[in-house]
């Protein structure tokens, strides 16, 4: 992938440090409705690997999506999560989420709703394709670096925001996260990605 060196800053004003997770960032790079392009980058002090295993409150519910999405790895061990309901390994509560970044202040409100379930991870060794109703998370083990590309479809206008944890999520703490990018850190992140910036 290429990007001209005039879109720098508005790419940057599009991205997002610490974006849904501490530790992973947010580049947009596309943002037309039904065909939008933005990556992660998991930086090596992510939280994304609170999510499988036994460590503890989960650091990003499993949640589906406002529309399909087809995620491509781009490097390191990148793992959707998914969750069985044939085992009953561990209980996990529902909430309605509210995003800081469409609504300004981020909540999530507990419905009542509880599932018990084992997570379990697939490797994403290229590429996945999931439906937006498709719940999963994502998991890299720690202190690794991991980026994938993130390729939006058309909305789905069924789309509920509603996911699933072993974390109480009502005491979530949003202070930190979707912070904004300039333009010197971005260009840090474009070369992870192997991102040519052009004249």
């Amino acid at each position: 992938m290429k990007v001209n060196r005039l879109q720098l800053p508005w790419i940057a004003s599009k991205s997002l440090k610490n974006c849904h997770v501490r530790g992973v960032d947010s580049v947009l790079f596309d943002d037309t409705s039904g065909a939008r392009v933005r990556a992660f980058v998991a930086n090596k002090d992510h939280d994304l690997w609170m999510n499988y295993g036994d460590n503890g409150p989960m650091s990003v519910a499993i949640h589906p999506h406002h529309c399909r999405v087809t995620l491509k790895r781009v490097f390191g061990n990148v793992h959707n999560v998914f969750k069985d309901h044939r085992f009953d390994d561990e209980m996990l509560k529902e909430y309605k989420y509210v995003s800081p970044i469409l609504k300004g202040t981020g909540s999530f409100k507990e419905t009542g709703m509880i599932k018990y379930c084992k997570r379990y991870i697939v490797p994403i060794e290229n590429e996945a394709d999931l439906p937006s109703w498709r719940m999963h998370s994502v998991y890299v083990p720690g202190n690794e670096e991991a980026a994938w590309f993130v390729y939006e479809g058309v909305e789905d206008t069924e789309y509920e925001p509603y996911c699933w944890s072993n974390a109480d999520l009502t005491k979530f703490d949003f202070s930190g996260l979707y912070q904004p990018m300039d333009v010197e850190y971005l260009k840090g992140l474009l070369k992870k990605f192997n991102v040519e910036v052009v004249d």
